[in-house]
């Protein structure tokens, strides 16, 4: 969870993502708006958008050949093999990732600017019509976001 800033911008760091069976590599994301802050707790208010956010493929592939990912059994799912990916606009929902230096191991910074509708209360995920990203796999705690 974070706060934006006066200016709406968030900053999360995070380590690349692995996947888990069927589906593609990606982050949660879940924007709430109305809400009140005290105590570094944020309460009230409600969820804007629920939906997630993807990899490039290639940059994927080339993370993939580090430890600890060599390690990940799961068969891979890319990108448009994925529900998700044509359910919430395909390469609209793709970070942009910028290597932060000549190597992979120097890592990326990754930015997205998510434009939503105040008043909009999307549906909850797995709820019939729902496009907020589908189901977490078995085991995941409700309300967790699968990384």
């Amino acid at each position: 969870v974070q706060l934006t800033d006066a200016t709406g911008v968030a900053e999360f760091r995070t380590i690349y993502p692995g996947h888990y069976q069927g589906r593609t590599t990606h982050i949660h994301a879940k924007v709430h708006i109305g809400g009140t802050t005290s105590d570094g707790t944020y309460a009230g208010g409600h969820v804007t958008h629920t939906g997630q956010l993807l990899f490039d493929d290639a940059i994927t592939t080339e993370v993939y050949k580090r430890l600890p990912y060599t390690g990940d059994t799961a068969a891979r799912v890319l990108n448009t093999a994925d529900h998700v990916y044509d359910d919430q606009h395909g390469s609209k929902i793709l970070l942009k990732l910028t290597k932060l230096g000549t190597h992979v191991s120097d890592g990326y910074l990754g930015t997205m600017t998510l434009a939503v509708n105040p008043a909009s209360t999307p549906t909850a995920v797995g709820v019939s019509g729902s496009t907020s990203g589908g189901d977490a796999p078995s085991g995941a705690t409700p309300g967790s976001a699968p990384m």
